[in-house]
């Protein structure tokens, strides 16, 4: 009970600065949490895909992220404008879908239809609306950790899942009443 009135009181704080302030509060937020977002992301994403990604493969892809933060580097600083960004930045996208094509034959049709569809959707998506596609990909990445998450979950914590839900729930009625 004693954390609950600093919690809330930071909870309105918050609230009324995003209210008063928008692009403030986002770009502080943004700011404190982005870069630890992309470098966990980034992790994720190695710790899965390292040994499935060969060498020239995966230089191949980081050229592309490499490309993909020099254009928005040159978007803010205004030497290219937003538009063209957002295209060179799908280009980049496709690119890194392509490379990948190769092992993806190797890994049978399935494989090798979804990593043309995906490539096929983002030059869909560059023709039609780049802004729109990326805007896309914004939120669909957020749903990229829950498979990985339930890979490498451990069967004995699936197994004990309602065990501890119910420890957490008893602890939170303990606490709170």
């Amino acid at each position: 009970m004693r954390h609950a009135v600093p919690l809330a009181l930071l909870l309105g704080a918050a609230a009324i600065a995003a209210v008063a302030y928008p692009l403030l509060t986002y770009s502080l937020t943004l700011a404190t949490f982005g870069l630890a977002h992309a470098v966990v992301e980034l992790r994720v994403l190695d710790v899965r895909y390292r040994r499935a990604l060969m060498r020239p493969e995966l230089g191949l892809v980081l050229l592309a992220l490499g490309i993909v933060l020099a254009v928005r580097c040159a978007a803010n600083l205004h030497w290219i404008d937003r538009e063209s960004a957002h295209m060179l930045e799908i280009g980049a996208g496709i690119a890194s879908v392509l490379v990948l094509l190769p092992r993806a034959l190797r890994g049978g049709r399935t494989h090798a239809a979804i990593t043309i569809g995906v490539a096929l959707a983002l030059g869909v998506g560059l023709c039609i609306s780049p802004l729109g596609t990326l805007l896309v990909l914004a939120v669909l990445h957020n749903l990229a950790p829950w498979p990985l998450v339930a890979a490498v979950a451990e069967p004995a914590f699936a197994a004990k899942q309602d065990e501890i839900i119910d420890a957490f729930a008893d602890e939170a009625d303990r606490r709170f009443g």
